[in-house]
């Protein structure tokens, strides 16, 4: 049996989520009917980090302006505090969780494998996160976030800040590797942990035995059509994608 705790973790904006999309959300449950399904929503995960991380984390969640952004701190501190699983509502369940954990595996995630050049190879894909709970990676990560946040240190890249690649420079670190050598061609079990192979195409999170795990919304249409509807429900919605972190 795996030692990561059988819970999956979600968190977006509110819990009015439409049935169309709840669907969607709900075939993580269906296909992983052993796994406790906890959900956030913005004022549960502030609570949290709130109750259960010092002042100087709370501060630093405070001040970080994008939800996404937000969100990257939220997950690395709930699955630190409790472990399990991690993974963003806006992506397709197409497996159980438990065919790709072995017994020895305390950490997993995809390699994000970014097409764009200005990106690095350090990327992990933090779509999709399985942890033991007291992880020294996602303590690395959560401390780095708040130094950031602290130092007002913006990268040009947005996904050191908080997202793929801060959590990369993490695990390269703690790995007791450089900060931004390439996980490229590493898709396979190192010891205690296990990177699967992203398919930036049609977005799939896959083991090198082809088993598919997930699906992400920008290799669906359907599923992207789905997500970009739901984000305009909600208040003032904006794309971290146009917006500073802090």
């Amino acid at each position: 049996m795996s030692k990561i705790p059988k819970k999956i973790f979600q968190t977006w904006s509110t819990k009015n989520i439409s049935p169309s999309f709840q669907q969607i959300v709900d075939l993580w449950k269906i296909l992983n009917p052993e796994y406790e399904y906890c959900f956030y929503d913005n004022d549960d995960c502030e609570i949290f980090i709130k109750k259960n991380f010092d002042e100087q984390t709370y501060n630093a969640y405070c001040k970080i302006i994008p939800g996404a952004f937000k969100a990257d701190l939220w997950r690395y501190c709930v699955l630190y505090k409790y472990g399990g699983v991690y993974v963003d509502i806006d992506t397709l369940c197409l497996s159980g969780i438990d065919k790709f954990l072995t017994e020895d595996i305390e950490f997993m995630v995809p390699i994000d494998l970014n097409t764009n050049p200005g990106e690095g190879q350090h990327n992990l894909f933090n779509t999709f996160i399985a942890s033991t709970p007291g992880n020294p990676i996602l303590l690395n990560a959560i401390e780095r976030i708040v130094s950031n946040v602290e130092n007002k240190r913006i990268s040009s890249s947005k996904l050191d800040f908080c997202g793929p690649g801060l959590l990369g420079r993490a695990a390269n670190q703690v790995l007791g590797r450089n900060e931004t050598d390439s996980f490229v061609g590493l898709e396979r079990n190192h010891g205690k942990i296990h990177f699967l192979k992203f398919e930036p195409n049609i977005e799939i999170v896959r083991d090198m035995n082809e088993n598919i795990l997930l699906q992400n919304k920008n290799g669906n249409p359907l599923l992207q059509c789905l997500y970009f509807m739901e984000c305009q429900k909600t208040k003032n919605y904006k794309s971290w994608l146009s917006m500073n972190p802090i």
